[in-house]
């Protein structure tokens, strides 16, 4: 019954035989029980292969397979060129994605014999996809009332593995997939949205990785990472891409003790003149950072615009007791400058980036 630790129907062993009618599916000859069980769940019985067709198929949906070390390199991948927080949300909206569309294919092939079954049957589905071992233990619901409460264990989480391969031991959870995947099947079940939380991680350094589910507005800030990865939309995607673009397309280089460069390419937007600014204002805060070099050698036009843009960056900077220098200045460039209204004061321009830090050099020694 719910409310029991470790509920019978979750000791439901492989080979536990049903009486009664049998379940026929068209596409695949092989018969299930008209009740099913979770202990009755075979995947290797559910899946039809048709290799002439080049597909395997659970129930109308088409399944794939993928190699483990193959995805892992995908996944390093995602986190090396969107970071952490866009990747999570992208890898727990498709793990959300899986755990509801296992569910709407499970209760269209089957009937079954309790609700505790049904909800049961994702994480024993799961662990037959060959993602984790799940292992609940304690499960309690009431569909009418809306509460769920539900943990477990995962071992040998896929995810945990080829994060501690491909990129290290984290210092938080990093089941993202799998989270998102039992957050997606509860929310079908209950229809209305649950919350599964990684409370530990075997990535991080735990023996096994724990679980947790919940109504999503019964959870305390410990889901925050969760609740953000699975309300991230297409359009906070697409900014958040936007944002990572501009970092990129603005490094800063550590050229030498107390000296900073940051090469310029490209057109000097409003909204990237900001970015820049704060990139700059943080690193020199950090580093107590004496002089910065801003090298527009690739910027596509330096008018009255771009050279206010600049000036005002160097102003922010030099709040802060930094000194700038422009470099990269050519002599069309010069031109453009000398004809602009802006007055650019006392600011130091040179030829090159070599230019302009020999002459840093002597100004930072001085300090």
């Amino acid at each position: 019954m719910p409310g029991e630790d470790v509920p019978p129907f979750l000791r439901g062993s492989e080979g536990d035989v049903a009486s009664g009618n049998v379940v026929d599916n068209p596409r695949n000859p092989v018969s299930f029980p008209s009740c099913m069980k979770i202990g009755e769940i075979d995947l290797r019985k559910m899946l039809e292969f048709s290799p002439h067709e080049g597909q395997i198929r659970l129930g109308p949906d088409r399944m794939l397979i993928f190699r483990q070390a193959a995805f892992g390199v995908l996944r390093a991948l995602l986190f090396e060129r969107l970071g952490l927080e866009m990747t999570n949300s992208v890898l727990a909206q498709f793990g959300h994605r899986c755990g509801q569309g296992d569910y709407v294919a499970l209760n269209a092939m089957f009937d079954w014999d309790t609700d505790e079954d049904r909800v049961g049957s994702g994480p024993v589905l799961h662990s037959w996809e060959g993602l984790v071992l799940a292992k609940p233990e304690h499960l309690h619901f009431n569909r009418a009332e809306g509460s769920f409460h539900m943990y477990g264990a995962w071992e040998s989480s896929y995810e945990a593995e080829i994060h501690r391969e491909h990129i290290g031991e984290s210092g938080a959870p990093v089941c993202f997939t799998l989270a998102g995947y039992a957050s997606g099947y509860a929310s079908a079940f209950m229809d209305r949205p649950m919350l599964c939380v990684e409370t530990q991680c075997a990535a991080a350094g735990a023996e096994v990785c724990r679980w947790e589910i919940q109504p999503e507005d019964a959870w305390d800030t410990r889901a925050d990472p969760y609740r953000r990865a699975l309300a991230a939309t297409g359009s906070t995607i697409q900014k958040e891409l936007e944002r990572s673009l501009e970092r990129l397309s603005t490094p800063l280089l550590r050229v030498w003790d107390g000296v900073l460069a940051m090469p310029i390419i490209g057109a000097l937007s409003p909204r990237r003149t900001q970015t820049i600014t704060a990139t700059l204002l943080e690193e020199v805060i950090r580093s107590s950072t004496r002089s910065v070099i801003l090298d527009v050698t690739g910027v596509d036009t330096v008018d009255a615009e771009t050279a206010d843009a600049l000036l005002r960056i160097v102003s922010a900077v030099e709040l802060l007791g930094a000194k700038c220098h422009l470099s990269g200045i050519r002599g069309e460039v010069a031109r453009t400058l000398s004809a602009s209204p802006i007055d650019l004061g006392g600011l130091r321009t040179f030829a090159t980036v070599r230019q302009a830090l020999r002459h840093c050099l002597p100004l930072t020694a001085a300090r």
